[in-house]
C-alpha cells in the first residue's frame, strides 16, 4: 500500500528499509506527506516495520471512522474555526490587559507567562485540528 501510495515499487521500499539506496529528497518530502511527519522525524528515527505497522493502523482506523459517517468534516471544521477566533479574542485581550500594567508583579509575569503558555497550547490544537481536516479531506477525495 506504501508503494502504490508513493508511486513506488515494492522492492524500492525495500531497499530503503534494508538501507541499500537513500530515498532522494522529493521521495522523502512525498514519504512525510503520506505519513504526515516532520521532515526532521522521518531523518532522525528509523523506519522499522513496528513504527509503519502503526501509522498504517492509524490510517485504517481514519478510513473506518470516515465510513462509518462518524465524522462530519464541515462541522468540525467550523468548531475548528470557532476555536480559532475565541483564540485570537483572548490573545488580544491579553496583550490589552498586559499593556495597561506599567510595572507588573513577579506573581501577574507568571500569570502571563502560564496563560500564554495556554494559548499556545490551544493554538497547537487547533493547527492540529486543521491538519485532521485536511487528511480527511484527501481521504475524501480519494475515496470519491
Amino acid at each position: 500500500m506504501l508503494a502504490e501510495a508513493l508511486g513506488l515499487s515494492r522492492s524500492n521500499i525495500a531497499s530503503y528499509e534494508n538501507a541499500k539506496a537513500e530515498p532522494r529528497a522529493t521521495m522523502l518530502l512525498r514519504i512525510c506527506r503520506y505519513f504526515d511527519v516532520p521532515l526532521a522525524y522521518l531523518v532522525d528515527h528509523p523506519l522499522d516495520e513496528e513504527a509503519l505497522s502503526n501509522q498504517e493502523n492509524t490510517r485504517q482506523k481514519l478510513d473506518k471512522l470516515l465510513q462509518s459517517r462518524q465524522l462530519d468534516a464541515e462541522i468540525f471544521s467550523k468548531r475548528s474555526d470557532q476555536l480559532r477566533k475565541i483564540i485570537e479574542g483572548m490573545k488580544a485581550y491579553h496583550e490589552l490587559k498586559k499593556e495597561q500594567l506599567d510595572d507588573p508583579s513577579e506573581v501577574q509575569q507568571a500569570f502571563f507567562k502560564d496563560y500564554e503558555y495556554l494559548l499556545t497550547v490551544m493554538e497547537s490544537l487547533v493547527h492540529s485540528n486543521d491538519e485532521l481536516l485536511r487528511l480527511v479531506q484527501e481521504t475524501e477525495e480519494v475515496r470519491y
